[in-house]
């Protein structure tokens, strides 16, 4: 348990039960914000999110309205109860004191600066990359192209910059060979394991697909079948071969007999 987040939580639940209770004119914003905080401070302090704790997470995990609804209170305090309590001579304190409160709020950027800011580099190669992606899926536009899972940061630079629609992505998780059986090796089924790829691209469409160094398989297959694939480049930061597809269409029968034999 966080202590910091432990106490949030109680001052939470209590801001929430009393908006409940006094039904102020305000409360549906009130029993919002504190419940979300309820939430949040219950969540990060209390759940297996413990175990990965790094100082950046009140940052990146917590939402946007917590803090937005902070803000309001801090100003309705300064700005509304503060007058009423102490007299109008507060004012310039009250607006002073949210001022400072907005300038101490943008010293957040220097840790945000300093953990993102060295991946700025990495991020503008696979931008590149991505483009690069597109260019060579866009010469056979209106097909599919089939990606790696592992990477979406390439996957979502390829919808974004690269132009390519997100129905024409294929995701190569549920390639063939994640339905094998254990065991079932392409090395002594490769006739079986080749057509079922086959079927696999065909049925898809996939005039394009991206192949990470690091899948045997698709890589076997690609080596194994030559005349089904015309290398169309390879992007170094991602460690993907690209390969244009043109393979001839199986029939259903040859489809279902492979998928009978393997399993």
């Amino acid at each position: 348990m966080r202590p910091v987040l432990g106490m949030l939580l109680l001052l939470s639940g209590a801001g929430l039960a009393w908006s409940l209770w006094r039904r102020p004119p305000s409360y549906m914003l009130l029993t919002f914000g504190f419940g979300y905080w309820v939430f949040v401070s219950g969540m990060l302090g209390f759940t297996s999110y413990l175990a990965s704790w790094v100082w950046w997470m009140p940052i990146t995990r917590v939402f946007a309205f917590p803090y937005v609804f902070v803000g309001v209170l801090i100003a309705a305090l300064l700005l509304w109860w503060a007058p009423r309590r102490f007299g109008s001579s507060v004012v310039p304190w009250a607006w002073g004191l949210v001022g400072v409160a907005l300038i101490s709020c943008q010293l957040a950027w220097v840790p945000i600066s300093e953990v993102f800011g060295p991946s700025e580099l990495d991020w503008r190669q696979v931008k590149a990359e991505s483009i690069q992606l597109g260019a060579w899926y866009n010469a056979q536009q209106g097909h599919a192209i089939a990606v790696p899972n592992d990477r979406p940061d390439i996957t979502y630079a390829l919808a974004r910059f690269g132009g390519v629609e997100g129905k024409h992505l294929v995701s190569e998780m549920y390639d063939p060979f994640a339905y094998l059986p254990s065991g079932y090796r392409y090395e002594d089924h490769q006739s079986t394991v080749s057509t079922l790829v086959q079927c696999w691209l065909s049925e898809r469409d996939v005039a394009l697909i991206a192949v990470p160094d690091t899948d045997v398989n698709l890589r076997r297959v690609v080596e194994l079948n030559p005349t089904w694939f015309t290398h169309a480049g390879f992007m170094a930061e991602a460690k993907w071969d690209v390969e244009s597809v043109s393979i001839p269409r199986p029939t259903s029968s040859e489809c279902e007999a492979a998928r009978s034999a393997s399993r």
